[in-house]
């Protein structure tokens, strides 16, 4: 779909999409969590659980540079990242789940 809507330099944006997509319903489960959360007034937990987020993508992004990912390693720290910020929101949640 990529290569038939861009032009030929856009070709390997699709590979980068591709690994994005995995990151989607972490990000879409991550959202419901955060209403959760905000819904208990945990409001602090919220801006925590995204400090982590920030975090561990700085993190990842430093370890995958150093090890020459080059511009594929933005990808992966998003995914990543996204990844982190759910178990931390998901486990937090359960945590405080009362019903």
């Amino acid at each position: 779909l990529i290569s038939f809507l861009f032009p030929k330099n856009y070709e390997m944006s699709s590979y980068y999409v591709n690994i994005l997509v995995i990151a989607l319903p972490f990000v879409v489960s991550t959202s419901v969590l955060f209403s959760q959360i905000k819904a208990q007034e945990h409001f602090k937990a919220t801006f925590l659980i995204r400090l982590i987020g920030l975090i561990t993508f700085v993190f990842c992004l430093l370890i995958f540079y150093l090890l020459n990912f080059n511009e594929i390693s933005i990808v992966y720290s998003i995914v990543f990242s996204s990844i982190t910020m759910f178990f931390a929101a998901f486990f937090y949640e359960k945590g405080i789940r009362t019903y």
